[in-house]
């Protein structure tokens, strides 16, 4: 008469003795109907037990008078109101009474996959005037080819704009001779800008002097069609032509990742710079991405951590995801997203906030959240020479 009958799918010795302890009464899924023997009392049910899961299930289950057991025959005949499974796909939730509730919310993929949450963000424009790029690292489905192809072209852009950052601090290093010349436009008491003579910088054998020159050349191209400037132009990735990427890419390996020398004029400072900050108005993520060009490759629908990798190379991120680069790849198997190269840090380790909440409706929206959460921090100092 109180709806207390509940049922409980798997093994969750807690669930089920603080449910009892609240006057609840267990209607347990028996192993001889599960089958389906009266549809009547199991229709919603669309999977069963493992035989291990159910033996450990009754190995934990403390019943010692068998108190439990006979309570769950005299509710056989019963419908559970309260029914707690291990997955969402073991209810048919199209089958539920309007008083019946169940522990999972169908077609939560949406918010709780990587892969959902990478695609709503995409969506997020269409229905609030938000950017995501300004809260959320970019991030791509490698099973989807428009996104895959997307993701390419990120990362070398990313490389351009990391070795002009490379070069901007190298040679703020190795200054071999300075014009002091304010900027127009600098008033009193505001440090003159430094202009560098030309230099080569960094410690390991040199690369192309026109390295530095291609960089600038993608990055103007970039900021271009980034004001839309280059509307009429051709609609295939202006900035991404004529260009050897290859090549290119394996020159700034050498020079970020193995230390190369890089041939830079004091012209080409001022103009990497200048778009560089140019750039800045236009990128909200540029401050965060660093120069290492590290991107973090994720299993698109599993937790705690398991499959997530770290790579700093284009060609280590395709061969890591394998079968994402073959038509017949699944749809966002795989998610790749832009590592935060600087992030907070407390005494030089990372950590991550754990804040509990619950959902419990959907019309209207209805949130619950613990005041209290907790941190979790790293074992080992921050740094980028580690991708482990």
């Amino acid at each position: 008469q109180e709806k207390k009958i509940f049922t409980v799918q798997g093994t969750y010795p807690v669930i089920r003795s603080l449910l009892r302890a609240r006057g609840w009464v267990e209607k347990k899924l028996l192993s001889t109907a599960k089958v389906g023997s009266r549809p009547e009392q199991h229709h919603l049910l669309h999977s069963l037990w493992p035989p291990d899961e159910e033996e450990e299930e009754e190995r934990l289950d403390e019943d010692p008078d068998g108190i439990h057991n006979l309570m769950s025959r005299l509710v056989w005949d019963q419908v559970p109101y309260f029914i707690w499974t291990n997955r969402c796909s073991a209810v048919n939730c199209r089958l539920l009474r309007q008083d019946q509730v169940v522990n999972h919310y169908a077609r939560v993929g949406a918010f709780t996959t990587k892969e959902g949450l990478c695609l709503n963000l995409r969506s997020l424009p269409w229905f609030d005037q938000a950017d995501p790029d300004t809260f959320f690292p970019r991030c791509y489905r490698l099973g989807a080819a428009d996104e895959r192809q997307a993701f390419i072209e990120d990362f070398r852009l990313t490389a351009a704009r990391s070795l002009l950052k490379v070069a901007l601090d190298r040679a703020g290093d190795n200054l071999v001779g300075t014009d002091q010349h304010p900027k127009s436009g600098e008033g009193q008491g505001e440090s003159p800008v430094p202009h560098p003579m030309p230099s080569t910088v960094g410690p390991g054998p040199p690369v192309p002097p026109h390295l530095v020159e291609e960089a600038l050349q993608v990055c103007r191209q970039h900021l271009s069609s980034l004001g839309h400037q280059d509307i009429d132009g051709d609609p295939l990735s202006p900035h991404m032509m004529g260009t050897d990427w290859d090549r290119f890419l394996q020159e700034y390996y050498r020079v970020v990742h193995e230390g190369a020398r890089l041939a830079l004029s004091g012209g080409q400072w001022e103009q990497c710079r200048a778009l560089l900050q140019r750039l800045t108005m236009q990128l909200p993520q540029l401050g965060m991405e660093g120069d290492h060009n590290i991107w973090i490759l994720k299993p698109g629908a599993k937790s705690r951590g398991r499959g997530i990798v770290c790579a700093a190379r284009l060609e280590k991120v395709l061969q890591l995801v394998g079968g994402c680069v073959t038509p017949s790849a699944r749809v966002g198997e795989w998610v790749v997203q832009k590592y935060v190269e600087r992030p907070l840090l407390i005494f030089g380790t990372k950590f991550d906030i754990r804040q509990w909440f619950l959902v419990t409706d959907w019309n209207p929206l209805t949130i619950w959240f613990y005041r209290e959460s907790y941190l979790r921090f790293c074992s080992l100092p921050f740094s980028l020479r580690h991708l482990d």
